[in-house]
This record gives structure tokens, sequence and C-alpha cells, in this order.
């Protein structure tokens, strides 16, 4: 998977399923560890808000309603710092609760939506025996297809730690390639773009076909290696 997909890098995926048990279980800790203040209602609330971005619709529900019957336990039967709140901000509160939730659940379905659909992109390029190498202003590679990988005896994550002046150009020739490159960037041609390209470390060298596209507010560089 490219990085034209994006997860949050903090939480890994070995972390995710285990997240809500962690965020309930801290919130509940803290509220123990303060009696004087209530905690669990805002907290729980900001914390499935943080789970629409790593779980699904479906979890989104479930957490959704797991997490209501502490808050409004909380809200119900512990004090503010030993003044009960009237119906009406518990009322409030639980609204506050339910909204958010059905935020954090659009939130989810969109995400999910989006990651399926750059999913099908990513395996659109890597059904298409051509190589392929998508590379930013900066030429950093974001992504490759399996023929390319398999071209340049590479796996993706070693060709996304390359850079495309670093992965292509010979050291001779490295300056010159990048001042190309940016010229492609800062004035968009209106045809493709060809340039010829040496592989490092090899006597390798193939024609590359390529046109600058947007991608949420990015410029990249497809290019066909020919």
């Amino acid at each position: 998977m490219s990085s034209l997909m994006r997860d949050p890098a903090w939480v890994g995926p070995g972390v995710r399923p285990v997240l809500p048990w962690m965020i309930l279980a801290c919130t509940l800790l803290i509220e123990v560890a303060t009696p004087g203040v209530r905690v669990t209602p805002s907290l729980l609330t900001i914390g499935l808000a943080v789970l629409s971005l790593f779980l699904p619709p479906r979890r989104i529900v479930l957490w959704a309603v797991v997490m209501f019957f502490p808050v409004l336990w909380a809200l119900l039967f512990m004090s503010n710092a030993g003044v009960p709140d009237p119906a009406t901000v518990v009322v409030l509160r639980s609204l506050a609760y339910v909204v958010v939730g059905v935020m954090a659940y659009s939130l989810s379905s969109h995400r999910e939506k989006s990651e399926h659909q750059v999913r099908d992109l990513v395996n659109l390029f890597d059904s298409i025996r051509t190589p392929i190498v998508v590379s930013d202003v900066d030429g950093n590679i974001n992504f490759a297809n399996r023929v390319c990988c398999e071209l340049l005896g590479s796996s993706l994550q070693d060709i996304k730690d390359s850079t495309f002046f670093s992965l292509f150009a010979h050291p001779e020739q490295r300056g010159k390639a990048i001042e190309q490159y940016l010229t492609y960037f800062e004035n968009t041609p209106k045809g493709a773009i060809e340039m010829t390209l040496s592989v490092r470390g090899s006597q390798q060298s193939f024609k590359s076909v390529g046109s600058i596209f947007e991608l949420d507010g990015r410029k990249l560089l497809v290019s066909q290696l020919v």
C-alpha cells in the first residue's frame, strides 16, 4: 500500500483493536482518581471522536452504544464537585454525546469509502503491466506498481525510501535532472513529459513518459517506464 493513503503513524495496526478498551479503562481510572471532578462524559465523547479515525462504521456504532452507558451513569449518579447537575444539563450533555456519535459514524463512513477508492486505484496501478512511478514535487516517491518493483529488483518500501533523483539519476547527472524535474512542476506542460532515466547501480536506462496530476492539492508526476 502506498503513501497515497495516509494512516495515522502514531497508532499501529496492532494497537487499534484494543484502543477503545484503553480509552474506556483510562477514563474510568481518571474518574476514580479525581472524585471531585466528573470527567467520564467529556473524555468518552472525545474518545469516540478519536476512534472515528481508525475504526470502521459498524464498530463505531458498537462502541458508541457501549460508551454511552458509563456516560449516562456518570451524568445521573455522580456529582460534579459535590453539586448534582440539573436534569436539563444531563439531557443536553447526553444529546451532545449522541451528536458526536453520529458525526463519528459519518466521518468513519467517509474515511472507509475514501480508503476503498484508494485501494481500488492502487490495485488498478498494480494490474497494469507497464512500470509506473508516482513522485511529488520534492522528488519523493509515493508509489511504484508491482511491475516497477520487479523491474528494479526492489521492494515498494525500498523504492519509497529513495528519491526520484537518487533512484534514476547518476551522481554526475543529478543536478541537471533535478533542474529539469522541477521545471515540469513549475510550468505544467500540456503534453506528455519525456525523460531518459538511468537506474542507480546498473547500466539500465529507460525512457519515461509522464504527466502531472493533482491529488488533494498536491502535484504528482505519474511516470511510465518504457
